[in-house]
């Protein structure tokens, strides 16, 4: 399980945090709101990596 578990995890993540990044971009200028959600995916998803 975790062997699928760690070859799906780390895609998942880069893609998810590219789109985050993507998507909050433009965003951030007006509120600092998107930038706490994306440190916080950042260091959510450093965690999992470090993890494994």
């Amino acid at each position: 399980m975790s062997y699928y578990a760690t070859i799906l995890n780390h895609p998942v993540i880069t893609v998810a945090g590219l789109l985050l990044l993507e998507a909050t971009m433009p965003v951030m200028s007006i509120t600092p709101v998107p930038t706490t959600v994306m440190l916080a995916t950042a260091v959510v998803a450093t965690a999992v990596v470090a993890a494994q």
